[in-house]
């Protein structure tokens, strides 16, 4: 979907990611490096007046295919394993209320076959996108189906023909997605080695019994360990629906505000399966083999993240200590963005926070 992202300084971010760091004051492995040139970037983004939110990855995954956590608040991220991404999605999208041509979509993927290539990620943690300030509207996003056919077109435009007024259109096609599912296989037996030492006395006064002299022995034992079924992450390739949709600004459900020269970390935001609800029975053909559907109901979720949270993580996930003092003080005092949520709310979720929902509203 074109102009998601904005076009403020993304050439710029990209060129400087390419220059020597000057703060840097001990050697830095290549990611740390990467980081702490971002980091000299936006603090200079900040300082031309720019707002920069930093968006949170949602999987506490440290690698494909890990079960393990990475080191940091659990209450952090949204779920705790790459197994957990599927249905939801946090793909979306974000525009200015004053300028429709600036916004973002946000890019931490749900389907790792279809990654964003531009999206500048800070480690693994957050995704940065730099933007003016300004207020912003949930205007869209990008979900995934697993096991659901594209629904047969009528032939008819999706949102002229009869039937309930409709917010907007959900494009619908087939891609290929990558699952990830939790599994069982078999770790095979094994035998560990460990290697003793002892003294012992090889003469003795007769006298007081008293030891003259010892030698040191050495021996090595072995334990046998049984093989077992252990707990694997695994990925297959399935065919999923992917719906993209955006809506009217006098629909978004929700909205942000950022002030010049404000670092934020946003909330988790998320769309889950049945999130983006279309009427099937009034779709038409769309480009490229897809299926345009008319939108009927869009709920997200939305959970904000504490600021203890926030900045324990930023400090722990980055080479702060590199840095300057005014960034350091700067991600120390970082503030968890502020959704306003407008559209209809409902029970909130323990795991993915407040549903909220945005419907056909004729007085709007």
């Amino acid at each position: 979907m074109p102009g998601h992202r904005s076009p403020l300084l993304i050439a710029t971010l990209l060129a400087l990611l390419s220059t020597p760091p000057a703060l840097a004051r001990k050697p830095l492995d290549p990611a740390q490096e990467h980081d702490l040139k971002l980091l000299a970037l936006i603090e200079k983004s900040l300082g031309e007046g720019l707002a920069v939110v930093l968006i949170p990855n949602p999987h506490d995954a440290v690698a494909k295919g890990d079960l393990g956590v990475r080191p940091g608040s659990i209450d952090f991220y949204l779920r705790d394993s790459i197994v957990d991404r599927t249905p939801v999605s946090t793909q979306v999208i974000w525009r200015n209320r004053d300028n429709a041509s600036v916004g973002f979509l946000q890019s931490f993927p749900t389907n790792t076959l279809e990654e964003n290539p531009k999206a500048v990620y800070l480690g693994e943690t957050f995704e940065v996108q730099v933007i003016p300030a300004g207020t912003y509207l949930l205007s869209g996003a990008v979900g995934y189906q697993l096991e659901s056919p594209l629904p047969k077109p009528t032939g008819k435009p999706a949102a002229a023909s009869k039937g309930p007024p409709a917010i907007g259109t959900v494009r619908l096609r087939n891609v290929d997605f990558e699952q990830a599912y939790l599994t069982r296989q078999w770790s095979p037996g094994y035998v560990t080695s460990t290697d003793h030492s002892r003294t012992y006395c090889t003469t003795v006064r007769v006298v007081s019994g008293e030891c003259t002299a010892t030698a040191k022995e050495t021996y090595t034992t072995q334990q046998a360990h049984a093989g077992m079924y252990v707990d694997a992450v695994k990925q297959r390739k399935v065919v999923a629906t992917r719906l993209e949709t955006e809506i009217p600004a006098a629909q978004a459900p929700a909205s942000f505000t950022v002030a010049a020269g404000q670092l934020v970390v946003a909330s988790h935001v998320s769309v889950g399966n049945g999130g983006i609800g279309i009427d099937s029975k009034r779709c038409r053909t769309g480009p490229d083999k897809a299926v345009d559907c008319p939108l009927q109901q869009l709920t997200f979720h939305v959970k904000p993240i504490s600021a203890r949270d926030a900045r324990f993580t930023l400090l722990l996930n980055t080479p702060h200590r590199a840095v300057s003092r005014n960034m350091q003080q700067r991600m120390k005092n970082i503030d968890p963005l502020q959704v306003d949520l407008i559209g209809t709310t409902g029970p909130v979720d323990p795991v993915f926070g407040t549903p909220v929902t945005t419907v056909f509203n004729a007085a709007k």
